[in-house]
């Protein structure tokens, strides 16, 4: 996939505004599409890599850092019993990790996140969540 293809390679002109979180030191902060787990984001990474290894150590770390500032502030927002993590390149092959809040009344407790149905927001509820996980991790736009 050339970068002109990638959809995680410059996301602020390319994801949806309201889905936009914002900056953080490696990565950019997505709110996920579905929202099924209610909070759930995506840690871009700023540099267009397909695999983890191919980071320097002090790439990992910052990404590594970033995801748990998201994680924190999802945290503190809205008390999710426990946080998945996921890293897939199956679907779009640019590093990103899936920062999943998991909820004992969500459906699924217990088992995988997946399959399930998926949950939409509308433009003003996924600009609303993204605002309030942006100013709980001081991501900038």
């Amino acid at each position: 996939m050339d970068n002109n293809e990638c959809q995680f390679c410059d996301p602020i002109n390319r994801w949806p505004k309201s889905h936009i979180v914002g900056s953080l030191t490696s990565s950019v902060v997505l709110l996920s599409q579905d929202q099924y787990f209610h909070g759930w984001c995506l840690v871009v990474s700023k540099i267009h890599i397909v695999d983890l290894f191919d980071l320097s150590i002090s790439e990992r770390a910052a990404l590594e850092a970033d995801a748990c500032i998201v994680s924190k502030g999802i945290q503190k927002l809205f008390s999710p019993d426990i946080m998945n993590y996921a890293a897939f390149g199956n679907v779009i092959p640019h590093l990103h990790w899936n920062v999943m809040p998991r909820y004992k009344n969500d459906g699924l407790w217990g088992a995988p996140p997946w399959p399930h149905e998926p949950k939409r927001l509308t433009e003003i509820e996924a600009g609303d969540l993204a605002t309030l996980i942006r100013e709980a991790t001081g991501a900038r736009l």
